[in-house]
């Protein structure tokens, strides 16, 4: 066991933990209630770390990004990382749909990719309540390394009809409650999304991540997020420590959580 788990750690610092010479620029784009889409101010530290905020007429949305950018053979992976927060201070009727997008991605070579998505996240308020939020999420490959590409070079935040069905990760969705409580959990089903999709060098990735519900003023959503793109067949190993780390990250987003509210 201790061998295994020191294998996957050891493939989780080579996927994330590569340099790379040239920079390829983080995105973000939010939507607030069925607005247009807003480019969002993103701080980069490198290619490979990223911050932003973005504060709207009802919720401010802040969060980090981490990637692999330019990626390596054993796989590419975005992530909107550990503490992705939305906090409304307008009660109602609300939808969030954030957007955040990588290219320049030059590995790993070959195609088809697998292409996986896995999420968890959690529901917060200061104070007890009785709230039910709604989320979704799904990763995108543009082969052709449009930023925000729908998987063929179009742009997605303009277009209401969604990525490629063959260029994306089936929707996963997830469902919470606040039932006179300050916190709940949003599981995501399946857990884990793939599918194999059509992919040349460079490609670019996206995350597409929505919550909506009837929300009071002080209520957070957020968690972890992650789309990766691996070779065919991806190694074993990998993919555990793949599917693992939005888990973990989400995990300890909630302990964050709770140690403020």
């Amino acid at each position: 066991m201790r061998k295994f788990l020191f294998a996957v750690a050891i493939t989780v610092v080579s996927l994330f933990g590569t340099v790379r010479s040239a920079e390829a620029a983080f995105q973000v784009e939010v939507s607030i209630d069925g607005g247009a889409f807003q480019a969002v101010g993103v701080t980069t530290f490198d290619s490979q770390n990223a911050s932003y905020f973005f504060s709207g007429p009802n919720a401010t949305i802040s969060g980090s990004l981490v990637s692999n950018n330019p990626g390596v053979q054993t796989g590419a992976s975005l992530r909107l990382g550990n503490n992705v927060s939305i906090k409304f201070f307008a009660p109602g009727n609300h939808t969030v749909e954030v957007v955040s997008t990588q290219d320049g991605f030059t590995a790993p070579i070959g195609t088809p990719l697998l292409l996986s998505s896995s999420a968890g996240g959690s529901i917060d308020s200061t104070v007890p309540a009785t709230s039910t939020i709604t989320s979704t999420y799904q990763g995108v490959l543009d082969q052709l390394n449009t930023p925000f590409g729908t998987g063929n070079g179009a742009v997605l935040t303009p277009l209401p009809g969604g990525p490629l069905a063959g260029s994306s990760t089936p929707t996963q969705s997830a469902s919470g409650s606040l039932l006179n409580t300050s916190t709940a959990g949003l599981v995501y089903t399946p857990a884990v999304s793939k599918n194999l999709v059509p992919a040349q060098t460079p490609f670019a990735l996206t995350n597409i991540l929505t919550f909506s519900g009837n929300v009071i003023a002080g209520e957070t959503v957020g968690g972890s997020f992650t789309t990766t793109a691996l070779p065919t067949p991806a190694p074993a190993g990998l993919v555990l420590a793949l599917i693992g780390a939005p888990v973990l990250g989400a995990g300890a987003w909630v302990r964050r959580r709770r140690q403020v509210v």
